[in-house]
């Protein structure tokens, strides 16, 4: 007779935030709560003209080592992560990218014409969205999410991180 082990028994960790993340901030994230940073959040508000002519706000998630990936997409750019509604799931047929993802922009240029408004672009530009995450625990792949409010204002983007989650068993 065969003898099988038993199937694991998966579940959801979920951890409620209320954390804004405020321009030339990174905010880390420990999915697992091992006490090692899987993720940064990362807002920050630069002049690129020496004039101050140029203002840029850009929102962005940093995986915190090589293991660790963003659901999302490569452009000539760079990488930009996905932002997923409510009920999509993250898994192992998902595209991850690692990283910076940028999630966020906002641009305006103040030197010719004063009464530009502000662009605010990106998959994140505006409302709540959920981010697909992949990350590594004693070298085996999980997945996760977490939860955002972004909205753009004038040269900043505003983002709040309101929860995120992982699934204890892997792949």
């Amino acid at each position: 007779m065969l003898v099988l082990g038993q199937p694991a028994e998966a579940k959801i960790v979920y951890t409620p935030a209320d954390t804004n993340i405020t321009s030339d901030h990174t905010i880390p994230i420990d999915l697992n709560h091992d006490g090692i940073v899987d993720f940064g959040f990362n807002d920050v508000n630069r002049r690129s003209h020496p004039y101050g002519f140029d203002h840029t706000g850009l929102l962005s998630v940093i995986p915190a080592n090589q293991a660790n990936k963003v659901e999302g997409y490569h452009r000539t750019n760079g990488n930009y992560a996905s932002a997923l509604r409510a009920g999509v799931s993250i898994g192992p047929n998902a595209k991850f990218t690692t990283g910076p993802n940028i999630m966020a922009t906002t641009f305006i240029d103040t030197g010719r014409v004063r009464e530009l408004n502000s662009v605010c672009n990106g998959p994140w530009s505006g409302g709540t969205r959920y981010l697909g995450l992949e990350f590594s625990i004693s070298g085996e792949v999980h997945f996760g999410w977490a939860r955002l409010n972004v909205s753009c204002k004038e040269l900043h983007v505003f983002a709040s991180l309101t929860g995120y989650a992982y699934e204890t068993v892997p792949n």
